[in-house]
């Protein structure tokens, strides 16, 4: 472990600070953003206890057993960062991102992860005892053996993550804020946890223009029939998402080898449904309003609902490039948007240039990020790449926007016009 003053030496022959250790709490904020990255600066053991380091940036550093205890790291980046058996307790981490980081048997005892991203981070035999985890990725992450035991989970995204082994006494189902905290405590018996939230293929239905709450009934009809007339799927609905761009509705199956065949039933069970459904469809206690309607009614009822955008999502969390269209066929996630940029290239084009007008909301750090995110996610519409880099820069514009304003009008203009999710 290195001291204080050992710390700071290393940080000055490695040219990320200048001068004499201050005295009293370190304020270097924005450390190492001038570096693309700090790839291979051994900082291992290092201290940053109590230090404001906001916005700094330790991408690729090799801070193993470093301390950051109660420090503040706010919107910092450790990206592919060896943070192994770090101690990171009651550190705040704001928005940070720690995506492909290595923080195995790390200390996150009561560390405070608001709007973080985690995703596809080693985070095997971490201790997270009393953490926050409110609206945070976890997508792909590993927390095999982790204990997160009182524990607050909020607005967690935990697509294709994988818990064996997990740890968790109790967890609190609510915002950190929460006063009565005690009413949202759940306690798990050894294994229960993984059992009930471990990630499973799932079938996502993703409409660009919202979904109204008759047609939400309607179609959480669907697919509960659906599951009952082919039980070896293990078919169930699992969640439903809304934000400014979208609601995604997500269905949860057994195995990854159903997952276009579930597609295509509910395909077929929605098309259907946009004709007119079949009352029967609809379980014996529907609203007595029903009963009240002509009986020459009873036969079908219309419901004014679009076939939605569907994304496949393996148990590991990978997506199968592929998508359901208008007409029932499996096509190539990347093609659907290719063709749709190529029949409203004008339009979008100068959806694009307002997209980036409407910048000049943002502070200019933010600014000049979403413009940098925009240019490329047209260049890979351009130049075709494949949906995992398009839906890639388009996740990074989407987690930038404000809520509200014209940014967040425009771009959901271009995903509905492209189809991107």
């Amino acid at each position: 472990m290195l001291t204080k003053e050992e710390t700071w030496a290393r940080l000055r022959a490695f040219h990320v600070v200048y001068g004499e250790m201050p005295k009293g709490k370190w304020d270097i904020g924005g450390l190492g953003a001038a570096q693309d990255d700090m790839s291979g600066y051994d900082l291992k053991g290092a201290d940053f206890s109590g230090a404001y380091l906001g916005c700094g940036n330790f991408s690729g550093a090799l801070l193993n057993n470093a301390i950051f205890s109660g420090a503040e790291l706010y919107e910092a980046k450790f990206i592919e960062t060896n943070l192994s058996e770090a101690n990171l307790s009651r550190a705040a981490l704001h928005e940070a991102n720690l995506s492909l980081a290595n923080l195995s048997d790390a200390n996150l005892t009561y560390a405070f992860f608001n709007n973080a991203n985690l995703g596809t981070a080693n985070l095997n035999g971490a201790n997270l005892q009393g953490s926050i985890l409110e609206e945070v990725n976890l997508n792909r992450a590993n927390l095999s053996g982790a204990d997160i035991t009182g524990s607050t989970f909020w607005g967690v995204s935990t697509s294709g993550w994988k818990i064996d082994g997990i740890k968790a006494e109790y967890v609190y189902f609510c915002r950190s804020e929460e006063l009565e905290k005690e009413r949202y405590k759940r306690i798990f018996h050894e294994g229960q946890f993984e059992a009930l939230f471990k990630s499973l293929p799932t079938v996502e239905l993703i409409f660009i223009e919202g979904l109204s709450p008759t047609s939400l009934f309607t179609l959480s009809m669907i697919i509960e029939k659906i599951g009952l007339q082919n039980p070896s799927l293990g078919v169930k609905m699992a969640d439903v998402r809304k934000n400014e761009f979208e609601t995604r509705i997500g269905v949860k199956i057994d195995k990854d080898e159903h997952l276009i065949e579930v597609g295509q039933l509910i395909h077929e069970a929605m098309d259907q449904a946009i004709r007119a459904i079949p009352a029967n469809i609809f379980p014996s206690n529907f609203p007595e309003a029903l009963e009240k309607l002509p009986h020459k009614h009873h036969s079908a009822i219309v419901v004014n609902m679009v076939q939605p955008t569907f994304q496949f999502i393996k148990a590991d969390g990978s997506t199968l490039s592929g998508t359901i269209s208008q007409v029932g066929t499996t096509q190539s996630s990347t093609v659907v948007i290719i063709k749709n940029y190529a029949v409203h290239k004008e339009e979008v084009d100068s959806l694009f240039r307002n997209l980036k007008d409407s910048f000049s909301d943002y502070e200019v750090s933010m600014r000049s990020a979403l413009t940098e995110a925009t240019d490329r996610l047209i260049e890979a519409i351009r130049k075709g790449k494949e949906i995992n880099t398009i839906q890639e820069r388009w996740e990074e514009i989407k987690e930038g926007l404000k809520t509200g304003g014209a940014a967040v009008t425009i771009a959901a203009t271009i995903g509905r016009l492209l189809g991107l999710m």
